[in-house]
């Protein structure tokens, strides 16, 4: 039986925080193949919450630069985000958060036509998965 590939994608402190259990959960299940990607947004703090769940990312796309602006910031993380969708063909990508790069997360996906599921509601309310488009 062929296992289903999820794509996390983070890279807040909180998102990581809220995704870390999701992770672990996806590793500990036979049915999933798990790939984890970190945008770098906050780096450092996300680093402590990799550490206490002992994740470590598969990709991590290290966006953040001094004095960037928001388009920089977008132009980024799909310019880095793409090829690894493109590889690594997730059958559904997880996206966490309100942050900048959480919303240049969500465009990708929904054009290349993967299943998208939007898990802040989950995370946070843990009610109403939102599926965005399937392939």
């Amino acid at each position: 039986m062929r296992k289903i590939k999820v794509m996390t994608v983070f890279g807040t402190r909180p998102e990581g925080i809220k995704m870390g259990p999701v992770v672990k959960a996806l590793e500990k299940d036979d049915r999933f193949s798990s790939v984890v990607v970190s945008t770098g947004q906050h780096a450092e703090m996300l680093q402590q919450v990799l550490a206490v769940f002992q994740i470590t990312p598969d990709y991590d796309l290290k966006i953040m630069r001094p004095g960037q602006t928001l388009t920089e910031i977008t132009i980024e993380t799909m310019t880095k985000l793409e090829p690894i969708i493109q590889k690594e063909q997730p059958d559904i990508v997880l996206v966490h958060g309100d942050t900048s790069s959480a919303t240049h997360q969500l465009w990708l996906p929904f054009i290349i036509g993967l299943l998208l599921v939007m898990s802040k509601l989950v995370c946070e309310h843990g009610i109403n998965i939102r599926l965005i488009q399937k392939r």
